[in-house]
C-alpha cells in the first residue's frame, strides 16, 4: 500500500492532525486534485462569490456541484487510504482515542444547564400541564403532584391538538414495532413527523432527513459509507443578517470540495451549521448508532475547527460540546460530545423520551423543544462568536 500524502505515515498523531485540520497544505492539495478530477464533463463548479444569484425560494445557490467525496481511486492515486469503520473499536483505530464518560461524572460547563433541563424532563418534573392531566391519567399508573405543571400558561385549543397528535405518531410507532417495519418506514412515518413536531415553535432550528448525505471526503479519513446517519437539527439563520452574510462570504471563499458550513456538501444544510446529529436503528439492529454519530461529531467539530483558525489563527474560541442523538426502535436516547486535544469524550446516555406510549412521547417532544431553543440561544452565540461577529448581532426573527 501507498504511504499518504507528503509520506507522512497513518499512525495516531497523523490521524489527529487530519481531523483538527492543522496541515492547510494537504487539504488543498486535496482540494485542487478534487477539482481537477469531476466526475463528467457535465459537472461544473458554481461562482459562489456574494453577488451570484440565489433561489428565490431558499436564498441558495441551488447549481450542482461536483462528488462531495473522493472516490476509491482517486484516494490511492493520493496514496491514502479509506478504512470502514463498523464498530467503536475500529473507530478507536481510525481517529482521536474515544472516551465514553457516565453522567454521573457530569457533563462538561457549556452544556450544564442544558442537560438539567433535559434531565428534568427524563424524569417527568413538571410535565403534565394540568389543564389537560386527564388525558395522560391510567388506572395503572396514577399522575404524582411532582409531574404536572400549574404555572405554565397553555392555549388550550394548541395543547389538545399537540396531544392528540402524539396519540397518532405513539400509535403508529406500536404499529411498527409489532409488524417489523424498516428503518427507512420509521423515519417516514415515526421520526420526521414528531422532529417536525418537536421543532415547530423554533424556526431557526430545523431538522433535515441526510440519509444519503457523505461527509467531506478532508474532514476524516474512513470510508464515507461508514458515517452515514438520519437526521440533523440545523440553525437556520435569517437571511440578509449579519451571520448569514459571514456564512455566505466564508462558504464561497473555500476549495471547491469543501464549501459548506457544515461537515458535508449535502445542499440543503450547506449554508446551515449542524448542531446535532440523529442516528435510527431498528429495535433488533447489531450495528452501534455511536460509531456514525462520531464520526459526524468529529467531522463537525473538523469543520469548526478550520473555520476558527481562519478568524482567530492559532489563538481561537473553545469548541462547543454538542448533543448527539441514538435512535433504536422507539427509545432515544442522547449523548454529549466534547472535543478536546488529545480525546473525543461522550457523556451519556440520557433518555429523552420515547415513542411506545402517550407520557414518553411527550417527554420527548418537550426534550426536542429544550433542544431547539438552545440551537436558538446558546449554539447561535457560539457560531457568531466563531465568526467573529460582535455581541448583538443576532437577528430577532424566529
Amino acid at each position: 500500500m501507498l504511504p499518504p500524502p507528503n509520506h507522512v505515515p497513518m499512525h495516531k498523531s497523523a490521524i489527529e492532525v487530519w481531523l483538527q485540520g492543522i496541515d492547510y497544505a494537504e487539504r488543498d492539495a486535496f482540494s485542487e486534485f478534487a477539482a481537477t478530477s469531476l466526475t463528467s464533463p457535465t459537472d461544473v463548479i458554481p461562482d459562489l462569490s456574494p453577488s451570484s444569484p440565489r433561489s428565490s425560494t431558499t436564498g441558495r445557490s441551488t447549481t450542482s456541484f461536483p462528488s462531495d467525496s473522493l472516490s476509491s481511486s482517486n484516494v490511492a492515486k493520493l496514496g491514502g487510504s479509506k478504512n470502514l469503520v463498523r464498530t467503536m473499536a475500529d473507530l478507536a483505530a481510525n481517529s482521536k482515542r474515544v472516551t465514553r464518560r457516565s453522567l454521573d461524572c457530569g457533563v462538561p460547563e457549556d452544556v450544564q444547564d442544558l442537560f438539567k433541563k433535559l434531565d428534568a424532563i427524563s424524569h417527568g418534573e413538571n410535565l403534565i400541564p394540568a389543564a389537560a392531566a386527564d388525558r395522560f391519567e391510567r388506572p395503572h399508573m396514577p399522575l404524582r403532584p411532582w409531574q404536572i405543571d400549574n404555572v405554565t400558561p397553555y392555549n388550550i385549543n394548541e395543547l389538545e391538538n399537540e396531544i392528540d397528535m402524539a396519540k397518532e405518531i405513539s400509535e403508529r410507532a406500536n404499529s411498527l414495532a409489532e409488524e417489523g417495519h424498516s428503518e427507512l418506514s420509521w423515519n417516514c412515518e415515526v421520526h420526521s413527523p414528531i422532529l417536525r413536531l418537536g421543532l415547530a415553535r423554533h424556526d431557526r432550528a430545523r431538522h433535515f432527513n441526510i440519509t444519503t448525505a457523505t461527509i467531506c471526503s478532508t474532514l476524516v479519513p474512513i470510508s464515507e459509507k461508514t458515517g452515514l446517519v438520519g437526521y440533523s437539527l440545523n440553525l437556520d439563520p435569517a437571511r440578509d443578517t449579519p451571520l448569514s452574510d459571514a456564512i455566505d462570504t466564508f462558504v464561497a471563499t473555500q476549495p471547491p470540495d469543501m464549501r459548506t458550513i457544515s461537515p458535508t456538501m449535502y445542499d440543503p444544510v450547506r449554508w446551515r451549521p449542524l448542531a446535532v446529529v440523529i442516528e435510527t436503528k431498528r429495535l433488533n439492529s447489531s450495528s452501534d448508532p455511536l460509531v456514525q454519530l462520531t464520526i459526524w461529531a468529529q467531522a463537525t467539530f473538523a469543520r469548526f475547527r478550520r473555520l476558527i483558525y481562519s478568524k482567530y489563527g492559532s489563538d481561537g474560541i473553545c469548541l462547543l460540546t454538542l448533543p448527539l442523538i441514538a435512535i433504536r426502535g422507539h427509545e432515544w436516547h442522547l449523548w454529549f460530545s466534547h472535543d478536546t486535544a488529545r480525546t473525543f469524550e461522550l457523556y451519556g446516555p440520557l433518555k429523552i423520551g420515547s415513542t411506545e406510549t402517550l407520557m414518553n412521547i411527550f417527554k420527548l417532544i418537550r426534550s426536542l423543544r429544550t433542544l431547539s431553543e438552545w440551537i436558538h440561544t446558546e449554539f447561535y452565540v457560539w457560531i457568531e462568536s466563531a465568526f467573529g461577529l460582535p455581541l448583538g448581532a443576532k437577528d430577532t426573527e424566529g
